[in-house]
């Protein structure tokens, strides 16, 4: 298993992507194992979403020093469903698509250094999904 790690805001990890409908995963989509897929959709009526990530992205792909990277912005909220925890999500997200990294850093810290009204970009190493587990946690803590 290969484990991602982040450091100063930027990320190394590996990203499955695969069509999903919401509620109902097919996991021979996204698993190459046959029979690890089927054992999954077998558990799937009794899986329970443990949080939610709603937020609407925007998303264009520039070219900067050579370098092809994806920029999006989230927008939204992290949710633990039947609970009335939650927090707000506003992310921008460069994701390298081809070409060196220190295009990528030089980027972020150009956007780092302008003035965006009210928002101050600050790195965060803290996934969606890291954001999500540490809400769950929360509310495990507090019922």
């Amino acid at each position: 298993m290969v484990v991602g790690h982040s450091q100063n805001g930027l990320s190394r990890r590996q990203e499955w992507e695969g069509p999903t409908t919401p509620g109902a995963l097919q996991f021979d989509a996204l698993v190459d194992d046959a029979a690890l897929a089927q054992d999954l959709m077998t558990l799937r009526p009794d899986l329970r979403a443990l949080f939610c990530t709603d937020f609407e992205r925007q998303r264009w792909v520039i070219t900067h020093d050579g370098a092809r990277i994806e920029v999006a912005i989230d927008q939204g909220r992290i949710h633990v469903p039947g609970t009335d925890l939650s927090e707000p999500l506003l992310e921008l997200e460069l994701e390298l698509l081809s070409g060196p990294e220190d295009a990528l850093m030089a980027l972020a810290d150009v956007l780092r250094q302008t003035p965006l009204g009210a928002v101050m970009l600050v790195p965060s190493d803290a996934s969606k999904a890291q954001r999500g587990m540490a809400l769950c946690a929360r509310a495990i803590a507090t019922s």
